[in-house]
């Protein structure tokens, strides 16, 4: 899955739109990141970075 974060928008008129439109972005963005780092798994790093990150968790598994 791609996931790009886009600009938050421009600060123009008045100070409560403005409020209103960066609660907004920030609220999609949130959720966003929620889906895509719910989403990640073993596979989506490489090998360095896996082992790395997963190193203990095989230890850990055969502990239950």
């Amino acid at each position: 899955m791609k996931f790009n974060i886009h600009r938050p928008p421009d600060i123009k008129g008045g100070r409560e739109g403005n409020m209103s439109e960066l609660v907004l972005w920030l609220y999609v963005l949130s959720e966003r990141l929620n889906v895509v780092l719910s989403n990640l798994s073993e596979e989506n790093f490489s090998p360095s970075a896996r082992e790395k990150l997963f190193k203990g968790k095989e230890e850990n598994n055969d502990n239950i």
